[in-house]
């Protein structure tokens, strides 16, 4: 079967393939961070495959996680969470967010800031985990 894959609402390819989740399959690995800007925050990318027979259409998306930037040290970051950052005593710079959480740890190392969301908008309705960095 012929299926017309999309990305973003975009047409950018006709693959064969046996079934949708095959299609899907290929339309997930054609996902390209570097056709995006890099970002500092994790973003979804939508992916469609469109059956060229029944016209049908499923979708799924692809979680573009940012680059984790370079430790100012000779290590890896060394993340934690000290009370500074907020949160309850027991879970220091942990906030609770609609079903999950926002994490908020710093680097001991280079004082980088890490944050969490287990529990961002996907734009469709549904939710993945957010991972963004911010320069000391």
């Amino acid at each position: 079967m012929k299926w017309e894959l999309s990305e973003n609402g975009h047409c950018y390819s006709v693959v064969d393939a046996g079934c949708a989740e095959e299609a899907l399959v290929e339309a997930r690995y054609n996902v390209n961070p570097e056709s995006y800007p890099e970002s500092t925050s994790a973003f979804c990318v939508e992916v469609a495959v469109r059956c060229a027979e029944t016209g049908e259409v499923f979708y799924d998306s692809v979680v573009v996680e940012p680059p984790v930037p370079e430790c100012a040290g000779d290590d890896d970051h060394d993340w934690h969470s000290p009370q500074s950052l907020g949160g309850c005593r027991e879970n220091p710079g942990v906030w609770g967010h609609g079903g999950g959480v926002i994490i908020h740890e710093l680097c001991r190392i280079c004082g980088a800031k890490r944050v969490t969301d287990t529990w961002a908008d996907d734009g469709s309705g549904g939710h993945f985990t957010e991972v963004s960095y911010f320069a000391a």
